[in-house]
């Protein structure tokens, strides 16, 4: 079985993000050169210091792609062990010095990934992440990336929905995130919780594919979709001020996760209603849920569910007494190390910051 890692095991900080090829993650006009040598004036002199102390990041490469790279923690171990059940790949909409810089840091030896990256200038697609040009059926594929759009509406089946990982600050500016960075906050994320979870998943799906005697589950992509299936089993869901009125469902993003996850939704609440997620605990639904005694939870409660493959205890997503703004969802994420609902200006930053350019309407 095939595995691409695509965009998220690191965070890396760069310069000219417009042009730098670097991946979705890029720090903003964090490096500046002048005659006396790179300089990160977005940081102040203690979190440069602490870059330059931290084991877990590479310093500032004095030639291209001029940055500072974060490593994900527990990123090697959780490599070491997808090799033993996965071939490798690696994709990336950076260039190919990019990728080769990248690889250096996630396998030196050479022995996980071996020669098996795509870079921009690899593929015959372009705008998109694709797997046009690598060998093996798309059936025993499984594509892992924190930005969904950037992959064609085709492959979204294989794709491994991974949480952004943000330790540089001025990420929290390009993706329009409140509160501060790990690096501000000198944290980091928890390994458990981040690509220790991921790997569950991925050894899950493996078990499976592998364990079935049913020729039509020779295809990964009905594995992965029965496992997301199973995360809201039973849960019956309605939607109040998450999106315009009028508005179907399907339409919108919240609504395909909550069906993708196993949740029924409803347009009008019933007897069976279990779940009533809600930006505004004062509408009349989010009401009628406390007099009912229902859950009533945050949007967040169904990404974080939806990033973690486990449904998540509604008591952590209270909803606020008034309009919680996107920037309100994403804080919520944020704090559990994960971030919000993936959105057509996600995209297009995470395409600008690849060094992607035009329009995405190819990545649906």
């Amino acid at each position: 079985m095939v595995t691409v890692v695509s965009a998220c095991t690191c965070a890396t900080a760069s310069p000219d993000v417009e042009g730098s090829g670097q991946e979705a993650n890029g720090e903003a006009l964090a490096i500046e050169r002048n005659e006396n040598g790179p300089t990160l004036y977005h940081l102040t002199p203690v979190e440069q210091d602490k870059l330059m102390a931290s084991p877990s990041i590479s310093g500032f490469q004095p030639q291209p792609p001029y940055m500072w790279t974060k490593l994900r923690p527990g990123v090697h171990a959780f490599l070491q062990k997808a090799a033993q059940l996965f071939e490798l790949h690696v994709c990336t909409m950076g260039d190919r010095t990019y990728a080769e810089q990248m690889v250096a840091l996630l396998d030196p030896r050479r022995v996980l990934f071996a020669d098996r990256i795509v870079s921009s200038s690899d593929t015959t697609v372009h705008h998109v992440k694709d797997l046009d040009v690598m060998l093996g059926s798309t059936s025993a594929a499984l594509i892992m990336d924190d930005t969904l759009g950037v992959w064609p509406h085709a492959l979204q089946p294989n794709l491994l929905h991974v949480p952004r990982y943000v330790f540089f600050p001025s990420e929290h500016v390009r993706f329009k995130l409140p509160g501060i960075s790990h690096l501000d906050a000198d944290t980091d994320e928890d390994p458990k919780e981040g690509l220790g979870r991921q790997w569950e998943v991925l050894e899950c799906i493996h078990r499976k594919f592998f364990a079935s005697e049913d020729p039509a589950r020779e295809d990964v992509r009905i594995v992965v979709a029965a496992e997301k299936r199973r995360v809201l089993a039973g849960c019956v869901v309605i939607f109040s001020s998450v999106f315009r009125q009028g508005v179907a469902p399907m339409t919108d993003f919240h609504g395909r996760l909550a069906v993708q996850l196993g949740a029924e939704v409803q347009t009008v609440m019933s007897a069976r209603t279990t779940h009533v997620i809600a930006t505004n605990a004062c509408t009349d639904k989010a009401l009628d849920a406390k007099r009912r005694g229902l859950y009533l939870v945050a949007p967040a409660w169904l990404i974080t569910s939806g990033f973690q493959w486990q449904r998540q205890p509604e008591s952590n997503f209270v909803v606020p007494l008034r309009n919680a703004s996107s920037a309100g969802l994403n804080q919520c994420c944020i704090d559990k190390g994960l971030l919000s609902v993936p959105s057509h200006e996600d995209t297009l930053l995470a395409l600008a910051a690849a060094g992607g350019e035009g329009s995405c309407n190819r990545a649906s």
